[in-house]
């Protein structure tokens, strides 16, 4: 029995297509970030971030993540994903996202002290690394693995 995993079982091609995801995500994100900032409606500049995190978090960060995942293989064995487990990675990726976003930009928008920009920046990502993490961990769990039957043959034979 062979242990061997495939991290590239689809081909070399998909760490740039994850890539390209991850930096489209990102600039529509940090767009849409950009939007938010220009308008006096709280609810039009939350409508703004909802979509930037939908964005950076589910599309940027998630996506892309999922996308590598995808690409991995163990020979002989079926791969699934628990899907309570996969929503709970997007979601987290996506909230989390949102909530260091408003605390920078809440922040920004709320003092002109350039301490209180530096510490919403620090709190802001420090959430969003510690989320990151945990989606990913989420997501790798999530990972349901088929082992290939094993047939046991007995060399007993009986009289």
């Amino acid at each position: 029995m062979s242990h061997e995993m495939h991290h590239f079982a689809m081909g070399w091609w998909v760490l740039p297509l994850a890539y390209a995801v991850a930096v489209t995500g990102s600039y529509v994100g940090l767009a849409c970030v950009r939007h938010a900032l220009k308008f006096t409606s709280i609810l039009t500049g939350a409508l703004w971030l909802v979509m930037a995190s939908v964005s950076i978090g589910g599309v940027g960060i998630w996506l892309m993540h999922f996308i590598g995942m995808v690409g991995f293989a163990v020979p002989g064995s079926l791969i699934r994903y628990d899907l309570a487990l996969t929503t709970a990675s997007v979601v987290l990726a996506v909230m989390a996202t949102l909530f260091g976003l408003c605390s920078v930009v809440g922040i920004r928008l709320l003092s002109t002290r350039r301490l209180d920009h530096v510490a919403s920046c620090a709190v802001g990502g420090l959430v969003m690394g510690l989320a990151v993490s945990l989606m990913h961990y989420s997501g790798m769990a999530a990972i349901r693995i088929q082992a290939p039957s094993i047939t046991i043959a007995s060399s007993l034979s009986h009289p």
